[in-house]
């Protein structure tokens, strides 16, 4: 008799923990045009209340709004950075779910530049572009000046 009332608060016990313990979710991270993406999968749950927080527990994003000025935009499954972070979580609890979900998106953000860091990289490049065209304007200008003045010259003297 006291064997059976053991397992059932044993039973008890697991399904309570199976009940604080959040759902682990799948998180994909893609460097688009904009930033980083970090996205969970598609849910159908309502009244949701969810959290995109950085590795410090910083909330970047949340239900409510983007509270951070790296965040390009937020939804309730997909974050759109300015920038990588090798560490975002995410966190979600429905009422209609009953349980609480979580996500923790990890990348290597050493092989993918800051999108800022790009744009730096392109402005250098084109700067570098037109100096080289300037000057090849100027030089060539130069060397034309140059052959007409010694045309002219020649013309004068052989008068």
């Amino acid at each position: 008799m006291m064997r059976i009332r053991v397992d059932h608060l044993w039973i008890v016990f697991v399904q309570f923990l199976h009940l604080c313990s959040a759902q682990v979710l799948n998180c994909t991270v893609t460097l688009v045009a904009g930033g980083t993406l970090y996205s969970v999968p598609a849910f159908e749950a309502s009244n949701c209340h969810y959290w995109w927080t950085n590795v410090t527990n910083y909330v970047l994003a949340n239900h409510m709004s983007k509270m951070d000025k790296l965040v390009a935009m937020n939804t309730n499954r997909s974050l759109l950075t300015q920038s990588c972070s090798e560490e975002i979580h995410y966190r979600r609890n429905c009422i209609s779910e009953g349980i609480e979900y979580e996500a923790n998106c990890t990348t290597s953000c050493s092989g993918n530049p800051d999108p800022q860091s790009w744009k730096e990289i392109i402005m250098v490049i084109i700067a570098a572009v037109v100096v080289v065209f300037l000057l090849i304007v100027l030089l060539c200008y130069k060397k034309r000046k140059h052959i007409h003045s010694c045309g002219n010259r020649r013309s004068n003297t052989i008068v």
